[in-house]
């Protein structure tokens, strides 16, 4: 017994949409029985919400959306804030601001210094990013620069070069005479 309807001559693309209609029924019932209601699969408003989508749901919803920005491995709430931070960024894509909700949405601290406000130290259109660590600059590790790096290169202006550096903020809750030091600045060339 044939089990398509499609002539021999159709396309491999022809194949695959009929194979993904195939089994759209038992993608519905899937998801009907993870919710415990029946709910169309395409027009269901809770699958375009990130408040009320089941967890299980987010990694495509974020896809959808074109969140540039995901981890597997993060917790359901960061995963739903990077979803909202996402909508509120995605319009002011190549902006300083971009860069800095995104990184906020990670919970890195970080300064950022574009061409015209320190001209002498940086070239035309480009910007320092600063990153800020609870520990020592020596303790980041390459994983974490290959996420932030990651990161503003995917919302940075294309015109615009980018330089990094490491410090730690020091604050201190004595009353009497105290020196601090802002920052220390680490050659991440090393690190890579």
């Amino acid at each position: 017994m044939q089990t398509s309807l499609l002539p021999p001559s159709a396309s491999q693309f022809e194949k695959d949409l009929e194979n993904a209609v195939r089994i759209r029924p038992r993608l519905e019932k899937e998801i009907n029985d993870d919710l415990g209601q029946n709910v169309s699969m395409l027009f269901a408003p809770l699958f375009w919400n990130y408040k009320e989508c089941p967890e299980k749901y987010l990694p495509f919803l974020a896809w959808s959306l074109g969140v540039d920005i995901w981890q597997d491995d993060w917790s359901e709430e960061q995963k739903r804030q990077t979803i909202e931070t996402w909508l509120k960024i995605r319009a002011r894509r190549g902006t300083r601001f971009s860069i800095e909700k995104a990184l906020e949405a990670l919970n890195i601290e970080a300064d950022i210094t574009e061409w015209f406000e320190d001209s002498d130290a940086i070239e035309r259109y480009n910007f320092d990013v600063t990153i800020f660590l609870d520990q020592q600059p020596e303790d980041i590790t390459t994983d974490l620069f290959r996420r932030i790096e990651r990161i503003v290169e995917r919302l940075k202006p294309i015109r615009s070069a980018v330089g990094y550096n490491v410090g730690v903020r020091i604050k201190s809750k004595t009353f009497g005479v105290a020196t601090a030091r802002p920052f220390k600045t680490v050659e991440l060339s090393a690190i890579l």
